[in-house]
């Protein structure tokens, strides 16, 4: 009988142990799991300084030749970060004055992405931070009638100046 009850207080501390070690999803956690989450930012989508950019890009291009300002030319997918209005000057080829941007509170990401099927829109775009390199995300969604095309996926965005050391991007199509 003591050897049951041994067996069963054993086993109700090992459940104890394991629930205590459990996080609010029911995953144990381990020592990897304390990594530190990287910041997620979105682009900015309101204010003065989105809207003229973002009348700017409709009112002098449309949507299939927008990235000719940054890009033209060049058939392989980009993505540029720029900082500062001098980086801006040496980056931006197109026609008339690009809009004013405050470089010391913002940045502007700029890219092309080649894609293998024409009518790709963007859903929404986030950025990731974390130790000092960006991860910029881009959902599009999945296409159920389109036809085997090149297109240039044109995106930007204006984000919250930040430290970084190098961008890479992931396009993700959802359903």
């Amino acid at each position: 009988m003591r050897k049951t009850a041994f067996i069963i207080m054993t086993m109700l501390a090992s459940l104890g142990l394991l629930s205590a070690c459990n996080n609010d999803d029911g995953e144990v956690l381990s020592d990897n799991s304390k990594e530190e989450q990287p910041e997620i930012y979105f682009p900015i989508e309101e204010g003065e300084g989105y809207a003229t950019i973002s009348n700017f890009f409709r009112s002098n291009y449309n949507q299939d030749t927008e990235y000719r300002c940054f890009f033209e030319g060049v058939n392989e997918s980009q993505c540029i970060v720029i900082d500062n209005t001098d980086e801006l000057l040496s980056k931006y080829t197109g026609v008339g004055a690009f809009p004013y941007i405050d470089f010391n509170k913002f940045m502007l990401i700029v890219g092309q992405e080649m894609m293998p099927e024409s009518y790709y829109t963007i859903i929404r775009q986030e950025l990731l931070q974390k130790k000092g390199e960006l991860e910029l995300n881009i959902y599009v969604p999945k296409l159920v009638y389109s036809y085997s095309a090149f297109q240039h996926l044109f995106y930007w965005g204006l984000y919250p100046k930040m430290q970084h050391s190098k961008i890479s991007v992931k396009i993700h199509k959802e359903k």
